[in-house]
């Protein structure tokens, strides 16, 4: 009996932390692992945005995800949740690469990536216009887009030559992209177009970041990320949109003490 009972938690064990694969069907992800299919949306969003903690919509970066930023002790999702007392939905796309320092295989995802993007907000849209309806004011809720999950961000407002929301209304309390390894040169190009939406939107720019340093040598000819050199002369100029510099190595900015104080604030819908 005891052997019996020993491998059934054994298969338990084993299903519950088995290897997570991309898979197309599958839009979000909760910290438990759970996968959402777009028809499985509307009913999640609905159920999140009624409770009291502030839900962050993560689009994380380059990797092996979701299993990444699942992973049980140092997946980004999951520190994100615990760290911040926030509620996590990350949004997945086939961000896998060839190696550490590869970019061109991610990069060729970005028409499915942005696509699959414009459809998990269309569903966020409709939930908050329904809410509206009912007369539910949603918690708070913040999108953090990270690394090269901003490029995803980035190809959506692109190809709609817009933030193209249902209704043209906001939909985050603020948004955030953090450690971007999009170019510097030209991007207030489309985050002016979120700008003529969303009511706040900080960037962060971390000059010691070491990722984002490898980026810019293995992106000619344009190797100015984002994230790591100061804008300049490229800065947007609306005053809803701010640049915050923060002195860290790590690339995860939301995991680091430097950045904690930011993050603790800006996720949870209030001033930095």
């Amino acid at each position: 009996m005891r052997r019996i009972i020993a491998f059934a938690v054994f298969l338990l064990a084993s299903t519950t932390f088995a290897q997570l694969t991309y898979d197309p069907a599958k839009l979000v992800y909760t910290t438990d692992r759970k996968a959402h299919t777009i028809d499985e949306l509307g009913k999640l969003f609905n159920t999140v945005l009624r409770q009291p903690r502030p839900v962050v919509l993560f689009v994380h970066g380059r990797g092996d995800e979701p299993q990444k930023s699942l992973a049980k002790k140092d997946g980004a999702a999951l520190g994100l949740e615990e760290d911040y007392g926030l509620k996590v939905l990350m949004y997945d796309w086939e961000s896998k690469a060839a190696s550490t320092k590869d970019r061109a295989r991610p990069l060729s995802h970005m028409t499915e990536a942005q696509e699959r993007f414009g459809m998990v907000i269309d569903k966020l849209g409709q939930t908050l216009l329904n809410l509206e309806r009912e007369g539910v004011t949603p918690t708070k809720i913040t999108l953090l887009a990270h690394s090269m999950g901003t490029i995803v961000v980035e190809r959506y407002v692109e190809a709609n030559n817009a933030w193209r929301t249902p209704g043209g209304r906001p939909l985050f309390t603020t948004v955030v992209i953090c450690s971007s390894d999009t170019a510097r040169v030209g991007h207030a190009a489309w985050v002016d177009k979120i700008a003529d939406v969303e009511r706040r939107i900080f960037i962060s720019v971390n000059s010691r970041d070491v990722v984002l340093g490898q980026s810019r040598t293995a992106n000619p000819p344009n190797p100015s990320p984002l994230g790591k050199d100061e804008p300049g002369d490229q800065k947007s100029q609306r005053a809803n949109v701010t640049y915050s510099v923060v002195k860290s190595l790590n690339h995860e900015l939301f995991d680091t003490g430097n950045g904690r104080p930011f993050f603790r604030a800006v996720l949870l819908g209030n001033e930095p």
